[in-house]
């Protein structure tokens, strides 16, 4: 007996200790009445009881982002997660009162609600503590009532109208509307590869595509430029444009409705055996989309589609996945010669027959590093020199407009399919792909014309290694010119007319700037003589550049003239020597028209007390836009730009328009067009046999639309007098 009654006293006071426990507990775990009831890094929330439409469960597994996690594993939808959080957030107890207080008053937990709750609401920190929130409602038959939240402490919180109707909208939601309509859980900025597996069907092999995100450094520059690149099944650059646009889209996949998960569903759906699997790989983490069987039961067409580690299935619009089977040729970099121009330092160009012609760059000031040339000043000065094989008989200036063009040409070469290649025969339609082969072997590089290209640029760098660039002439009719780059094995369909700017003729290159009035000076005279007759159209001086021209009517015509004078620029070189026997026959003309006015300009030189005289020769005008100028300072023949010829003709023919009428004897006639190192073959001509080519396997090349070539500049036949 002694020890029985022992034992209910020790009973008694664990319980006595237990219950000051409990109420020690309870009151520490209580917060001030003006404190947020929950604690504001809030981890998960589950929400369970018989008002609430299905038990779920949500997790923080990163900040700001969520997932379900019961009864179901998904990304959560963010504004639905945010909305129950902001109701949680800012509960307090200023307000509320306690269980005693309402017993002592005469009310019971029942008459809150709270008796049976409607909703359990568990929420949980970082400190891994949770807290139990219970949910009353008091319904009657009209209207639903107020709202009550039973809190740690016996605390009882009644809501307002506006809040409990809040509060509810936001908790009894179906754990479907929680469900993020996106598949993947990773943004765009995140992923740093990119891999396709596509299971071979018997017409197809199998393929494994891999891109990655990768980091080119720039030469001479602590610094990189972010691009992508295929690992597999090649070693190319990747369209960056095209893979982040691509990229964008694939995190943004949405899926069109679910299935019910069953472990025959597998099996029917084709997902035990994929036909393709996508993934995404993040920082220190991957995603794989499983895409299975096409979806037959849908509007539109689709796929049966999942995630490799959730047996959530769904389906997907076959619109939205379908462009990842060609992603080693619809995101393949097309510009494919890659360089950064502001560290050029030396261009040299080859033709097929050994010419060739080398530019140095003068001044060694960069501009920032990238793969734009905003404007000729970021590439300094450049010069044509006198070497060993050069075409350049003396030492001249390259214009920088022309090298601007040049490099930029050079640097957006764009491998392009032939517009006619679907009806060309099989074997030129092979070698009018965009992409030809990334796989040649020699004995087709050599049929291709490679043994022999037609041009051969290089490309000297400051602190980087030397790029060349190899052009072959095509093979047969209807087939395009063929690139390579010497480091690559790739070869590449291209537009001819990147020949245009990869002459070897200096001509071409010049600095187009004949003459240049120094800064200060001003043209104090101008003689202009027409050397057919000996007579002297213009012969008109002045003191000052803001002074009238004496000795002449209309001073509007001279003014014109020597506001041209200031800056000569030459439309086009038509010879780097100079001779006054120069001659040429222009469309149809009887004669060789040769020298038919002189003209000499006085120059007023700042801080010099002697005028200096600078002579100009010139033809008659031999059509509407073209007039030629010789220039024995600067030894040049060249082609004067429109704006000198009208200047030049209204002090010419206006004043004697008998003398200056060109005798034509036939129709004007186009000239012939400019003959390539290798000519294209002529539309009309039947084709050739096709060359023997080695057997390319090439992945199949995307049609893209390309702009017309541009129009090549007129080009006219220049003699010159015997013994020149």
């Amino acid at each position: 007996m002694r020890l029985k009654l022992t034992i209910f006293l020790l009973l008694a006071n664990i319980a006595t200790f237990g219950m000051i426990w409990k109420l020690e507990r309870d009151r520490e775990r209580t917060p001030p009445p003006d404190a947020p009831l929950l604690t504001p890094d809030i981890r998960s929330i589950a929400v369970a009881g018989p008002g609430v439409p299905q038990p779920y469960t949500l997790e923080r597994y990163q900040i700001g982002e969520w997932r379900i996690t019961s009864p179901f594993t998904w990304k959560a939808d963010a504004p639905a997660v945010d909305k129950i959080l902001e109701q949680l957030r800012f509960l307090q107890l200023d307000g509320s009162f306690t269980v005693a207080e309402a017993e002592a008053s005469g009310s019971t937990l029942a008459n809150y609600g709270l008796e049976k709750p409607d909703a359990h609401i568990t929420v949980r920190g970082d400190n891994a503590k949770s807290v139990v929130l219970h949910l009353g409602r008091l319904v009657s038959d009209s209207a639903a009532g107020p709202v009550y939240l039973l809190a740690p402490g016996g605390h009882i919180i009644p809501l307002a109208t506006t809040e409990s109707q809040k509060l509810l909208s936001s908790l009894y939601v179906t754990p479907d509307d929680l469900r993020a309509n996106t598949i993947f859980t990773m943004d765009a900025f995140e992923v740093r590869g990119i891999t396709v597996r596509i299971t071979g069907d018997g017409t197809a092999p199998e393929q494994h595509i891999r891109i990655k995100r990768d980091q080119r450094p720039i030469p001479d520059q602590n610094d990189t430029e972010l691009i992508w690149r295929f690992e597999a099944p090649v070693n190319a650059d990747a369209s960056r444009p095209f893979v982040e646009e691509w990229l964008n889209k694939l995190t943004q996949l949405r899926y069109m409705r679910f299935l019910d998960s069953t472990p025959d569903r597998l099996q029917q759906t084709g997902l035990n055996n994929p036909v393709m699997r996508l993934s995404i790989e993040g920082n220190n983490r991957l995603q794989t989309l499983l895409v299975g069987a096409r979806a037959p039961d849908s509007a539109v067409p689709a796929y049966y589609a999942k995630l490799e580690d959730n047996r959530a299935m769904f389906i997907v619009r076959e619109s939205e996945i379908k462009n990842w089977r060609d992603a080693l040729t619809m995101l393949r970099e097309r510009e494919f010669f890659h360089f950064y121009p502001s560290f050029l330092t030396e261009i040299t160009v080859r033709d097929g027959d050994g010419k060739s012609l080398v530019f140095h760059r003068r001044s060694t000031d960069t501009a920032p590093a990238g793969t734009q040339v905003p404007n000729s000043a970021d590439l300094g000065d450049w010069t044509i020199p006198v070497l060993p094989g050069s075409e350049a008989s003396v030492t001249l200036a390259a214009d920088p407009a022309v090298m601007r063009t040049l490099i930029n040409a050079l640097l957006h070469l764009n491998a392009q399919e032939t517009s006619d290649a679907a009806i060309l025969p099989e074997a030129q339609r092979r070698l009018s792909e965009a992409i030809v082969t990334d796989t040649p072997t020699d004995e087709q590089l050599a049929a291709l014309g490679f043994n022999k290209p037609a041009r051969r640029v290089e490309l000297n760098f400051k602190n980087a290694p030397r790029r060349i660039l190899l052009l072959a002439a095509p093979v047969a009719a209807g087939t395009p010119w063929h690139a390579k780059l010497a480091d690559h094995p790739a070869v590449y369909s291209i537009r001819p007319d990147i020949l245009d700017l990869l002459s070897v003729s200096p001509a071409q290159y010049r600095n187009r700037t004949v003459f240049q009035l120094p800064d200060g000076a001003f043209i104090a005279g101008v003689k202009l003589t027409d050397l057919a007759t000996g007579k002297t159209l213009l012969d008109s001086a002045r003191i000052a550049p803001d002074a009238p021209w004496n000795g002449i009517a209309e001073a509007g015509k001279l003014q014109r003239l020597a506001g041209q004078l200031a800056i000569v620029r030459a439309a086009q070189y038509a010879s780097d020597v100079f001779s006054p026997e120069y001659t040429i026959r222009y469309l149809g003309a009887e004669v060789p028209e040769g020298w038919r006015y002189r003209l000499d300009a006085t120059l007023r030189l700042p801080n010099v007390a002697t005028p200096e005289v600078r002579t100009l020769f010139f033809t008659k005008r031999l059509a509407g836009t073209t007039q030629i100028a010789g220039s024995p300072a600067q030894a040049c023949v060249f082609h004067l730009e429109q704006s000198f010829i009208d200047a030049l003709f209204a002090l010419t023919f206006e004043v004697d328009p008998s003398k200056d009428i060109p005798r034509i004897t036939q129709p004007a006639a186009l000239p012939p067009p400019p003959v390539r190192a290798t000519p294209l073959p002529a539309a009309s001509a039947p084709p050739p046999a096709p060359a023997r080519v080695a057997p390319l396997t090439p992945a199949p090349q995307p049609a893209r639309t390309a702009p017309p070539p541009a129009a090549p500049p007129p080009q006219q036949t220049v003699q010159r007098a015997p013994g020149r």
